[in-house]
């Protein structure tokens, strides 16, 4: 029986699409690329050839995201350093009202980067989202009988991998607190006895910020090499504030109002064991932007502002990031998929905005641009 909606099968399962892309990817921003071509696809496509519009577009994701997935291990096997996932900001509550929250920590994410491709598609499709091996041989064109056999290879891999940490929330964010303060206050010896005997420190810098080359290994070694990095002159004005990271409680590291740190850490009879820096500027930039506290101007009607985030322009991502002004002066959120100098003949700066808003797209930027308006030029939409 063919699915049927009065809504936009895209929009009504776009959290399940993005769930699936950035377990596979482990970056905010690869997701958002995979989630914008499925949605192109989407509309692409010949909706009365399409009979199950939620298997189509998880099935559509799931290849586009292999394939980037395959092109990415090359290019992280010259990676500069530790590789580690690309950290994202969930509400406190994320583990109480979401049964699958370890799959999106950023220790499971690190043991799912072992798997091949195919071996995390199927272990994701099958063992988080519960598919059928009849249904992920569909999706990814294979035997079922293979897919049985990478399933099982997969679940082995994993559950010899899949790290041990508790995950009591109040623990964990009173341990942060002390880990904040000892950071802050150069306390060596508090830092110290926070860590673990045979704790493991990870720096992910990409080769553009001071990071561990390699990993860091005993509470001595770590502590004093986190104390020494604070210390560092471009150190100077950091803030550490406590966050939720991929599920669990972590730490921000801000100054000003740029990210320039997370952290993210396995808790282990009350110690960190493992404890994870991401301080590659390239994979923070997401995290510059919190619809919660967005603050639109005004400009005029039929001119498109961008919503600002704590005084800083982000890198513009999902939901509500751009508003328009109606003649009555209120502001409408939506969402768009245009990039930067890119112009649109006719309608003007708010038609143009609202009709695709309208459609119903995921709004994705290229990487690194922001739209901080849109005006009437010659009856033409013009976004700077």
């Amino acid at each position: 029986m063919t699915e049927t909606s009065d809504s936009d099968p895209f929009a009504e399962h776009r959290r399940l699409l993005f769930a699936t892309a950035y377990r596979m990817l482990g970056t905010v921003t690869d997701a958002e690329d995979v989630l914008q071509d499925a949605w192109l696809k989407w509309h692409e496509a010949d909706r009365s050839e399409v009979r199950h519009p939620k298997s189509y577009l998880v099935r559509t994701v799931t290849n586009l995201s292999l394939n980037r997935l395959t092109s990415a291990r090359a290019t992280r096997e010259s990676y500069v350093g530790p590789w580690l996932p690309e950290p994202l900001l969930t509400t406190p509550d994320f583990a109480e009202r979401t049964e699958l929250a370890d799959t999106v920590s950023t220790a499971m994410l690190v043991v799912l980067e072992t798997l091949t491709p195919i071996e995390r598609a199927v272990f994701l499709l099958r063992e988080v989202f519960g598919y059928s091996h009849a249904e992920i041989a569909d999706t990814l064109d294979r035997p079922e009988a293979t897919i049985r056999q990478i399933a099982h290879r997969a679940r082995n891999h994993v559950r010899s991998r899949r790290p041990r940490f508790d995950t009591d929330t109040t623990e964990r964010a009173h341990v942060t607190e002390q880990f904040m303060a000892a950071c802050a206050g150069g306390d060596l010896n508090a830092l110290m006895d926070l860590l673990a005997p045979d704790v493991t420190c990870w720096s992910d810098g990409g080769g553009v910020v001071t990071a561990a080359r390699r990993p860091l290994h005993g509470p001595d070694h770590v502590a004093r090499w986190i104390l020494g990095v604070l210390a560092k002159p471009e150190s100077a004005g950091i803030v550490l504030e406590s966050a939720h990271i991929n599920g669990e409680v972590g730490a921000l590291a801000r100054i000003g109002d740029v990210p320039v740190a997370a952290f993210t850490y396995d808790l282990v009879d009350g110690r960190i064991e493992n404890l994870r820096f991401q301080v590659n500027p390239g994979k923070l930039k997401g995290l510059t932007m919190s619809t919660s506290t967005l603050d639109a101007s005004c400009w005029g009607a039929g001119v498109a502002v961008v919503a600002r985030a704590s005084g800083c322009w982000p890198r513009l991502s999902s939901d509500h990031c751009w508003a328009r002004a109606d003649s009555a002066g209120s502001v409408v959120r939506g969402r768009s998929v245009v990039r930067r100098d890119e112009r649109h003949e006719g309608g003007g700066a708010a038609g143009v905005l609202g009709a695709v808003a309208a459609g119903g797209s995921p709004w994705r930027l290229t990487s690194g641009w922001a739209v901080v308006g849109a005006a009437e030029e010659n009856g033409r939409c013009v976004f700077r």
